[in-house]
């Protein structure tokens, strides 16, 4: 069964503080979403890559998702990557590549760049999510396990 979520309606993190979005990887996943969530709420999209970030901002799209007119018209998508800008963010959605090998195996170091970036940031009772694509064999949660173990020793819950 889908879920539907009114992305309308005012989110709260810690029953009090708006909702504010971050998206870490700005590639053919994080881009999407970030548009997504931006027609409704201003977003923060992060990537480590100077020149991506700078295409974007003039409206060009290297994965060719989104035209130059549909990025210009965004009004609510900050694209950035400074990483003092995810200072004011409450949710993170990480969407960073996660290769995999001739033998299958994920390369999970954007992973782990992204999730110690985050830890600078986040703060308890707010929101972590990785988004990991499983078209490309990426990894499995026993892959994670290891990010996984990192978390739950630091003041963060962990939801599995």
């Amino acid at each position: 069964m889908d879920r539907v979520v009114n992305m309308k309606s005012d989110f709260k993190i810690n029953g009090h503080q708006s909702l504010m979005i971050g998206i870490l990887g700005l590639g053919y996943v994080g881009l999407p979403l970030a548009v997504a969530f931006s027609k409704t709420r201003p977003v923060t999209g992060f990537d480590v890559s100077e020149k991506r970030v700078k295409e974007l901002t003039v409206g060009i799209d290297s994965t060719g998702q989104f035209l130059t007119k549909e990025l210009e018209e965004l009004e609510n998508l900050k694209v950035s990557c400074d990483s003092a800008d995810l200072s004011e963010l409450n949710c993170f959605i990480v969407t960073v590549p996660t290769p995999v090998d001739k033998n299958n195996v994920p390369n999970l170091d954007s992973l782990e760049t992204a999730t110690n970036l985050i830890a600078k940031y986040l703060k308890k009772g707010e929101q972590l999510t990785f988004e990991i694509e499983s078209s490309d064999k990426g990894p499995s949660a026993i892959n994670l396990q290891t990010t996984v173990n990192e978390l739950s020793r630091s003041h963060l819950k962990v939801v599995k």
